[in-house]
C-alpha cells in the first residue's frame, strides 16, 4: 500500500491510499496528465508519496484487522514470545565482523531491546 500525503487547495492537508499497482497504473499507464487531472479534480495543490512508519502500520493493524480485537491479542503474544526467543538463544555472532567493521545490530543490542520489551511487557500484565 502507497498512502499519498495530499495538500489541499484550502491549505489543509489529509492522506489517502492507493494499492501498489494502482499508483503505478496512475503514473505510468495513464501518464503524469492524468494524475494531475486527478489531483485538480480534488481540488489538491500537491501531493507526494508517503509511507507507513512501522507505527502506523502496526497501529493500523491493531485498530482495523479483520479480525477484530482477536488480532492485538496475537501481536501482543507473538511480541512476547519472540522477546523470550531472543533472550533465550546464544550470543554467537561476534560484536564486530571479520574486517573490524561492526555489524547493523549488535547481538548484545537486540538482546536489550528484548530485554526491555520483556519488562514492559511484564508490567502491562501484572
Amino acid at each position: 500500500m502507497i498512502k499519498l500525503r495530499v495538500h489541499y487547495t484550502d491549505g489543509t492537508q489529509g492522506t489517502f491510499t492507493l494499492c501498489e499497482e494502482k499508483y503505478e497504473e496512475l503514473l505510468e499507464e495513464e501518464g503524469m496528465e492524468e494524475a494531475i487531472e486527478i489531483v485538480k479534480r480534488k481540488q489538491v495543490d500537491w501531493f507526494e508519496e508517503w509511507r507507513e512508519t512501522n507505527t502506523e502500520c502496526l497501529t493500523r493493524i491493531m485498530e482495523h484487522s479483520e479480525n477484530g480485537g482477536l488480532m492485538q491479542g496475537f501481536i501482543m503474544q507473538a511480541l512476547a514470545e519472540y522477546s523470550e526467543e531472543v533472550i533465550n538463544a546464544p550470543i554467537n555472532a561476534p560484536e564486530k565482523n571479520e574486517d573490524g567493521s561492526v555489524p547493523f545490530v549488535s547481538p548484545t543490542a537486540w538482546r536489550n531491546c528484548a530485554l526491555e520489551l520483556k519488562d514492559e511487557l511484564d508490567k502491562f500484565y501484572s
